[in-house]
């Protein structure tokens, strides 16, 4: 039996249009109807659950699409988008915006944006460090934990004092004497903080780092 589909009518039409020859093997023009309609009815059912059947056993999960990516591997907070060729999905990394991605203390997160530095555009990255509190009148090192080589595009940080409600940002400079001043700098190991004066009472203080691994 051939394969009819609904959205095409004609062929059920046909079905049900008594044929020239075939009044010599029925009795009457009446058997013959009921016959085709009968069999019009068969082709029907069979059309439809034909039809079901391709609905239900498509693709079941976005992977196996035939335009998507074939895996996840990799794609962890990436989101889908329309490639360059507008022919199919991809993943790519969601631009970050006026603001800045969540950031936890010691864990690297993507910016969600391209830096170019001394070659092409690179990933850059956000990862937010704890420094304690502030020292007195000494150097502090904090280990940033970021594995060379990298490159930082920029650096902010703050030290709070909680009880005068008083807030530095890092470094800070003043115009008055130079003691008052607060040095902050990296190296491939350390977040370097240093005092010129008695900072004990900035008992919270972390810096974000922004940078590119090369």
């Amino acid at each position: 039996m051939s394969s009819f589909e609904i959205c095409n009518i004609d062929p059920f039409v046909a079905e049900v249009t008594p044929q020239s020859g075939s009044l010599e093997e029925a009795a009457s023009t009446q058997e013959i109807l009921i016959q085709q309609v009968e069999n019009y009815l068969q082709r029907m059912k069979s059309a439809i659950c034909s039809d079901l059947a391709s609905l239900t056993s498509g693709a079941t999960t976005f992977l196996e699409l035939t335009d998507t990516p074939s895996a996840y591997t990799g794609a962890a907070g990436d989101v889908a988008t329309v490639n360059a060729g507008e022919t199919a999905l991809e993943f790519t990394t969601p631009a970050a915006g006026s603001g800045l991605p969540d950031l936890a203390t010691a864990t690297e997160v993507a910016s969600g944006r391209q830096v170019q530095t001394t070659g092409a555009l690179e990933n850059s990255y956000f990862k937010l460090i704890d420094l304690g509190g502030l020292p007195n009148t000494a150097n502090k090192l904090v280990a940033h934990g970021i594995a060379r080589p990298f490159t930082v595009v920029s650096m902010w940080g703050c030290a709070n004092d909680p009880i005068g409600l008083v807030s530095l940002p890092l470094g800070f400079v003043t115009t008055g004497a130079a003691a008052n001043n607060v040095m902050a700098y990296v190296n491939g190991v350390n977040i370097d903080i240093t005092t010129g004066t008695n900072r004990i009472a900035y008992t919270d203080a972390y810096v974000i780092l922004e940078y590119v691994k090369s």
